[in-house]
């Protein structure tokens, strides 16, 4: 089993690499093209339109993945009833979106075309993530890597021609269109024609699936999303353009815990519904490596921030310099927390998780509302990993106590006949 796992994440890892590294240059010709006040604006803009991608999967992916691994649902089924629910919570948000704009003096063009990019990158990636369930992480590979160059090409030539946000919009929306038309492509190949269909009854249906999971989703990324939100509010968006800035190193690494649980959560689904007592000693192994990576990257990241920041991004942002190093501290957080958070969801708690994502997402906030305005950006920082901290140790805790209930806690390789049949049963 863990050498699939680690056959898959390896697959995933590569992809991952590949697109980060074009991500970053991009960003980093961003920043450098367009100059810390401009590169700020920019990058409020995607944090406000992400919330649209969000809305329009309405946290169907997730459950998604979780019953076609578990048996309970055919391809076809699942995503061709889910297209209701997306193309009614798709509209709503294009409409909240053109509201928040006009209010709050956005340019609504621009607005309104990385909304769509980020509808057009959710439908591709859920129709893509279907291939976990089957753990076909070649595909999911493949895909990854055309996708993420198609955009870096499209959207550095958009800048590099008319080094306009308005260029970049189009071009963003012209790579995530062939995009999701591929990912179509490759699921009807693999299961069959997609008949999508738009029926009230599935947009209510399947709205209350993946209701707790958007919730989640919808506060994870506020929690993420709301100290550039307000760093660009209370202070400027050349100080959003330092911080970003900080953020986008980060980002070159949090996905190595997306990409080891693309391959082990499917794992972790099925023996859970099998009520497999190995559920126990393969979260337990999840922990322990998690962990390590964790801890040797909040390290590396720390010692190299003075040379990682001018060398990508010019001497310009040299006061991202303590940012970074600040928010390296968080690394070792956000994979327990990822890690914890999904072992929620494979066990079926995912109420707990979102409980959780609720309560600290609220808490980063108002913790935001009263340090960003005196502190800046390194106070945004400071607040970020102490949330992480925190979101970390209620998720764990709350995934222990339900692992104390449903499996007895020993190394045998039996399943259990029964969630009832050992002394702490539930």
């Amino acid at each position: 089993m863990w050498k699939r796992i680690f056959q898959n994440s390896l697959l995933l890892l590569s992809a991952r690499i590949l697109s980060k590294l074009a991500t970053i240059a991009v960003m980093v010709a961003a920043a450098r093209m367009l100059g810390t006040a401009s590169f700020g604006e920019f990058s409020a803009l995607l944090a406000w339109t992400a919330f649209v991608g969000l809305l329009s999967d309405f946290g169907l992916v997730l459950p998604t993945i979780r019953s076609l691994s578990s048996g309970q649902g055919t391809e076809n089924r699942w995503v061709g009833e889910t297209f209701s629910s997306r193309v009614a919570w798709s509209g709503a948000a294009l409409a909240c979106l053109a509201v928040t704009s006009v209010a709050l003096n956005l340019s609504l063009l621009v607005a309104m075309l990385l909304a769509v990019s980020s509808i057009l990158e959710a439908t591709g990636t859920a129709l893509i993530r279907s291939f976990e369930s089957k753990q076909e992480m070649a595909t999911i590979t493949i895909y990854t890597v055309i996708e993420r160059l198609s955009y870096c090409v499209t959207v550095f030539g958009a800048l590099a021609l008319f080094g306009s946000l308005t260029a970049v919009g189009v071009a963003s929306v012209l790579s995530y269109s062939w995009m999701t038309a591929f990912a179509l492509r490759l699921f009807q190949k693999r299961f069959g024609r997609l008949s999508a269909r738009f029926s009230w009854n599935d947009v209510k249906k399947y709205s209350k699936t993946g209701f707790p999971f958007l919730v989640s989703a919808g506060f994870g990324a506020l929690y993420y999303k709301a100290d550039i939100i307000m760093i660009g509010s209370f202070r400027s968006n050349e100080e959003v353009g330092i911080y970003n800035a900080a953020m986008r190193v980060m980002d070159a690494q949090i996905f190595i815990p997306l990409v080891l649980m693309a391959s082990i959560f499917p794992t972790l689904s099925r023996l859970h519904s099998t009520k497999d007592i190995r559920f126990v000693r393969t979260f337990l192994q999840s922990l322990a490596l998690f962990s390590t990576i964790g801890i040797g990257l909040t390290v590396v990241v720390y010692l190299l921030s003075p040379l990682l920041i001018p060398v990508l991004f010019s001497r310009a942002y040299e006061r991202a310099i303590p940012v970074l190093q600040t928010l390296s501290l968080m690394q070792l957080f956000y994979f327990l927390y990822y890690l914890f958070g999904h072992g929620l969801i494979a066990m079926k708690k995912e109420a707990w998780y979102t409980a959780s994502m609720v309560s600290l997402s609220l808490i980063n906030v108002a913790c935001n509302i009263f340090v960003i305005p005196r502190y800046g950006y390194l106070g945004a920082a400071w607040t970020r990993v102490a949330s992480e901290a925190l979101l970390s140790a209620v998720t764990g805790l709350f995934v222990f106590y339900h692992l104390r209930r449903s499996f007895r806690m020993t190394t045998s390789d039996r399943p259990l006949s029964s969630w009832r049949s050992g002394p702490h049963g539930s």
